[in-house]
């Protein structure tokens, strides 16, 4: 049974034998040259550390993602290019602990570099704005307090009204001291990088040729398969 099985393959094989051949050398040539039309597509990308200043829309990861919406884009004067198309194509990454990327991918190197440099630094500078407001009215309310406290040393320290508004005052002064402390603003982690992503074709053809060589194999033997089925059924 083998044997016969074995001639049989060996027959199909030498009668068949140059469109198995040609099978793999015609996968390898249409997976290259569909590789060749693929444009080269260039990343761009930046990374911002991010601060703590109560502003959760610019300070918290998971909503930095939202923040740049096509109307907010509307806003980034710099930018060239239609803010639906940088909207659809911008990605806001959480890549670590107070930790975004930001990205965006084309086929111009310049344009993808233009978005993200014109992204990055609108951002910056937003945040740099709000930070600057809360840092200020933090410190003013910490000069106000100390201003406050000064008054009450000159009061009655014996009265009741002098020792409650004292210990409110020093506690007030506690907390935004130790808000002071804690503010930090967006920082740039890492500046403009590029990456290139080019697929080679010669991978590619190597791959079409695989799967060439398993499509003559399929032609070469299924057929011998479906043959002892067929002998089965008539046993």
């Amino acid at each position: 049974m083998l044997k016969q099985m074995a001639a049989s393959i060996i027959r199909r094989f030498k009668k068949l034998f140059i469109l198995l051949c040609i099978i793999p050398i015609v996968t390898a040539g249409i997976a290259y040259f569909m590789e060749m039309g693929k444009e080269t597509s260039y990343t761009a990308s930046t990374k911002i550390v991010l601060g703590n200043f109560e502003n959760e829309g610019l300070s918290g990861a998971s909503s930095v993602k939202d923040f740049f919406t096509t109307t907010e884009l509307k806003n980034v004067n710099s930018l060239k290019y239609p803010p639906e198309e940088v909207n659809k194509g911008l990605r806001v990454e959480e890549v670590g602990r107070n930790l975004v990327e930001f990205k965006f991918t084309s086929e111009n190197k310049k344009k993808s570099e233009d978005i993200v440099q014109s992204i990055t630094k609108y951002f910056l500078q937003k945040s740099d704005t709000l930070f600057g407001k809360k840092y200020d009215h933090v410190k003013t309310s910490i000069d106000r307090m100390e201003a406050l406290l000064k008054v009450y040393e000159d009061e009655d320290k014996l009265s009741t009204e002098f020792v409650n508004g004292k210990e409110d005052a020093i506690e007030f002064l506690y907390e935004q001291n130790q808000t002071l402390v804690n503010l930090r603003k967006n920082e740039l982690a890492e500046p403009l990088s590029i990456s290139t992503e080019y697929d080679n074709p010669l991978k590619k053809a190597i791959f079409g040729f695989l799967v060439g060589i398993m499509l003559s194999l399929f032609i070469l033997l299924i057929p011998e398969l479906f043959k002892e089925y067929r002998d089965d059924e008539r046993i």
